[in-house]
């Protein structure tokens, strides 16, 4: 009985406890003050898939907001009715979407409009007490990015049946015409306006125009083991390379600082490079070496003359060159490309690289004649043949894997127009506006003397 009474005593004791524990778990919640629009989303639309893909920027710089996709949707996006959801830093009040006069209580996920620019959202914060408002822009491709447009700037630049050969001088296109007779000289920026012909000195009258190579400072030629140089493109001067202990095949390119030749041995007739500095004197390049030693076959050659040749940046940053086509020694046409690359073993030491990409097509083409640029990415291939009996000529061939592969292009992307003839022999150059002159050339019956201009549109945007 007494100890019934204890347990008496201890109840209301006991409920106090568990109460005033109760109390303590319990908290009130502050209502939010915050109206922070973080992030927009759009859902994805199988007939729009750069949709889901966008990605929006919000600068509060501004009393109103602004919210803006830096990269544009793809051309003819519709973004009339775009499912999209909203999200903020915490919970708001309400938010309202004003698209021209309509307005939209935004919910979850809401199909919207944003033709109207700007549209706007109004946010209330949570505890009714504060609002922000955001000007929202949807941007939309106004044309194709990946449209190439082409233009004949000019009709009949020059006259006569002649090669032609257009290096990129320090931003000004220089272009050598030979006639038979004479080599003469055209200038221009931008392949609208053009000055010439100029009368070209020191380079012998019937240079093959079509080998002249470029470096950042000069043009080069070799012929009769004399290399020929220019600092102007007109006045040209003659080093002697008799004495040297090789013949000079060719010149090719400028790459990893310092200038490239095709030289011969001639007791063995084994190829070489041969390499200089700017202004210096050219010396048999060892590193490599014999360049023979890399035929994989009895067939396969190096090119002497006639060859396309390209210096590059590729997406991986390493700089490469690509020599393709041409004649052999022997006096074939060759399919052959090239590949010519530096590898670094460590900060201060590598090696060269020479590999053949003719194994990952071999049915390609024999190539001469052929005009090479690198251009947004792409190697792009402008009047190669099907085959030297061929009347099929390619306007334009791409490869987006540098050379080891290639096809044609979309039409829908990048085509000649249809007044634009097929031809071989044409120059191309990129200009200092990031444009692609085509000029001259022939096919069977005629010889072209007219300038094209192809740029693609976004190629200005990277």
């Amino acid at each position: 009985m007494i100890q019934l009474k204890r347990i008496l005593r201890l109840l209301p004791a006991l409920v106090l406890v568990i109460g005033w524990t109760s109390c303590e778990k319990k908290t009130e919640t502050t209502p939010s003050s915050e109206t922070k629009l973080t992030a927009i989303t759009f859902a994805a639309n199988d007939s729009f898939p750069g949709l889901k893909k966008a990605v929006f920027t919000i600068d509060f710089a501004h009393d109103t907001a602004l919210v803006y996709n830096t990269d544009s949707l793809p051309v003819g996006t519709r973004i009339d009715s775009v499912v999209t959801t909203f999200y903020f830093t915490t919970t708001i009040g309400y938010a309202n979407f004003y698209s021209g006069d309509d307005t939209v209580l935004v919910t979850a996920s809401d199909t919207l409009n944003f033709t109207p620019r700007p549209c706007r959202l109004r946010v209330v914060s949570e505890d009714l007490k504060h609002e922000r408002n955001y000007h929202i822009y949807v941007n939309v491709h106004k044309v194709d990015p990946d449209l190439y447009v082409w233009t004949q700037t000019k009709e009949s630049l020059f006259t006569g049946n002649c090669d032609v050969h257009a290096e990129n001088l320090q931003g000004t296109v220089q272009l050598y015409c030979q006639d038979g007779i004479n080599v003469k000289l055209y200038r221009t920026t931008d392949g609208y306006e053009w000055t010439g012909p100029l009368t070209v000195n020191g380079l012998p009258r019937g240079a093959n125009v079509q080998q002249i190579i470029n470096s950042d400072t000069r043009l080069y030629y070799a012929e009769n083991n004399h290399v020929y140089c220019t600092e102007d493109g007109m006045n040209w001067v003659s080093i002697d390379c008799s004495g040297l202990g090789f013949k000079v095949e060719n010149m090719l390119f400028e790459y990893n600082d310092s200038i490239w030749a095709i030289v011969s041995d001639p007791a063995s007739g084994d190829l070489w490079f041969a390499t200089m500095a700017e202004g210096g004197t050219l010396a048999r390049q060892n590193q490599i070496g014999r360049i023979n030693k890399y035929y994989r076959s009895s067939e396969e050659q190096f090119p002497i003359s006639d060859f396309s040749a390209v210096v590059f940046h590729g997406r991986s940053g390493r700089k490469r060159a690509m020599v393709m086509g041409g004649f052999g020694t022997n006096g074939d046409p060759l399919n052959s490309r090239w590949n010519l690359e530096w590898i670094d073993t460590d900060s201060t030491t590598g090696f060269y690289r020479l590999e053949n990409f003719t194994i990952e097509q071999p049915e390609f083409t024999a190539l001469t004649g052929a005009a090479l640029v690198w251009y947004d990415y792409k190697m792009l291939l402008f009047g190669s043949q099907e085959n030297p009996s061929s009347t099929i000529i390619h306007p334009v061939l791409e490869s987006v894997d540098e050379g080891m592969n290639w096809d044609e292009p979309d039409s829908t992307k990048n085509m000649l127009p249809p007044t634009f003839v097929p031809r071989r022999n044409q120059a191309a150059v990129v200009t200092v506006d990031d444009a692609i002159l085509l000029i001259g050339g022939q096919n069977r019956t005629t010889s072209f003397t007219d300038v094209w201009r192809g740029k693609k549109n976004s190629i200005e945007w990277l």
